[in-house]
């Protein structure tokens, strides 16, 4: 039986979601190679309104291979001039991926520029309500960000923001830190104890002893 070219189109068409579902399962489970094979796959068949969104997947992919220039020319090559035709929903991962690739460039204004927009569009209710991993992995790069700025002020707003989606002893030591970083010796202790009083309730010894080393050296520089 010979099939018709619409047929075959539709077959084709029929693979491409498929092919896109086995590349993002094997970008979760960061085996990149294989996930760039089944993207290829997917754009080969995909229809035209669909490119767009299977090269930001591609683009994702490549921002995990750790070679900033090559991905960032593939952003420019096939996804800047055409941003407007994705919804909220595939903009507020792809910014958050132009956001990494402009701090593996060493372009921190840039790429703090980019994820607090992320941030923003997630604020906007304009998307279909983003999990709290992906709030908290754009919070966690803004204060990596902000820190290497030095920018203490803001690691500490940013940082407080953090807490509502991921409360762990590190986002509170960082806290603990900008504040004696901004001068503020007797505030990041008393911060700093209050953290230690919570580790000691739920008998986290590992970061008593942590949170008590910052203690300590916080509090010689109180006059």
């Amino acid at each position: 039986m010979i099939l018709s070219n619409d047929y075959m189109k539709t077959i084709d068409l029929l693979l491409v979601s498929p092919y896109n579902n086995i590349g993002y399962i094997y970008l979760k489970l960061n085996q990149f190679q294989q996930s760039l094979i089944y993207f290829h796959k997917a754009l080969e068949l995909a229809h035209p309104s669909g490119v767009l969104t299977i090269h930001a997947l591609i683009f994702a992919v490549y921002n995990n291979q750790n070679n900033p220039n090559h991905t960032f020319n593939y952003y420019k090559l096939n996804i800047k001039d055409h941003i407007s035709q994705l919804d909220h929903d595939e903009l507020v991962r792809l910014d958050f991926n132009i956001g990494i690739n402009y701090y593996q460039l060493k372009n921190y204004n840039q790429a703090l520029s980019d994820l607090k927009t992320d941030l923003e569009l997630i604020s906007s209710n304009q998307i279909n309500s983003p999990s709290n991993q992906l709030k908290t992995e754009i919070l966690t790069k803004i204060i990596s960000i902000l820190e290497k700025l030095d920018k203490w002020s803001q690691v500490n707003e940013y940082s407080m923001q953090m807490i509502n989606y991921k409360s762990t002893p590190d986002i509170y030591i960082r806290i603990g830190i900008a504040y004696f970083k901004q001068g503020n010796s007797q505030d990041a202790v008393d911060h700093l104890k209050k953290e230690y009083q919570l580790a000691k309730t739920t008998g986290d010894i590992q970061n008593m002893t942590v949170i008590e080393r910052y203690i300590d050296v916080f509090s010689r520089k109180i006059k």
